[in-house]
């Protein structure tokens, strides 16, 4: 059967962070940009993470409704707040998509939006912009997504950035949805990068291609590098 899924991916600018932990000759702080990814098929669609702030995630919320897309679900890779705080903003414009994500990713998540985490780390950083309303995520049971009669894969990689982190993977080629990245591995080809570069780069094995918006290649990361491809919009 021939796979009819796209993706496409949203990234979320750097923003300035409210801080006076500032490095040597550094003016200011600016959070890194996230990257959101929409899986869509003829009809609906699911989001993997969201941003953080709620002008971040209107206008991610505006990006999806372009789209002319049927949201279903959002799904979380892991518990940092800067990849679920817009869930709510989001699901003010598709109120049913549903929100998952593994135990324990969700076990993280509560830690991130308690309140005492909430008032000391992430509102002092990015005052009056952190929406009021946090939403938990409900536990996907089974691990899987089901898209339009086919199925999203969740997948436990142990610690990243944080605890119990997961990936996404779609089916044909084998396409991995990870954190602000994205990771695509041809089938049979030797695949030798370390965990940890699946969090810091975009890593395009399947047509030997980096997706827009990366720096560099990692260093012991095996394969050949074009910078010049933007990797939206492909079909998988």
């Amino acid at each position: 059967m021939t796979n009819r899924l796209q993706w496409d991916v949203f990234v979320s600018a750097q923003i300035p962070v409210v801080t006076d932990d500032l490095p040597p000759g550094a003016n200011e702080m600016r959070w890194s940009p996230i990257s959101s990814t929409l899986i869509s098929g003829k009809r609906d669609a699911v989001l993997v993470d969201t941003a953080i702030t709620v002008d971040q995630n209107q206008k991610l919320a505006g990006w999806i409704a372009g789209s002319g897309k049927n949201l279903t679900a959002i799904y979380a890779t892991h518990g940092h707040g800067d990849h679920f705080f817009g869930v709510n903003t989001i699901q003010k414009i598709f109120p049913n998509a549903r929100f998952v994500a593994t135990r324990e990713v969700i076990d993280v998540m509560r830690k991130q939006a308690s309140a005492p985490v909430v008032e000391s780390y992430w509102k002092p950083r990015f005052p009056g912009q952190i929406d009021s309303t946090l939403v938990i995520a409900d536990e996907l049971k089974g691990s899987v997504l089901e898209l339009e009669g086919e199925q999203l894969v969740s997948v436990p990689l142990g610690h990243t950035d944080t605890d119990s982190t997961t990936c996404l993977h779609a089916p044909l080629p084998i396409v991995i949805f990870e954190q602000q990245w994205i990771v695509f591995v041809d089938p049979g080809t030797p695949f030798n990068c370390p965990r940890r570069a699946l969090h810091k780069w975009v890593l395009v094995g399947y047509e030997n291609k980096i997706s827009e918006g990366s720096i560099e290649a990692h260093s012991r990361c095996s394969y050949r590098i074009d910078q010049n491809i933007s990797s939206n919009n492909r079909k998988l």
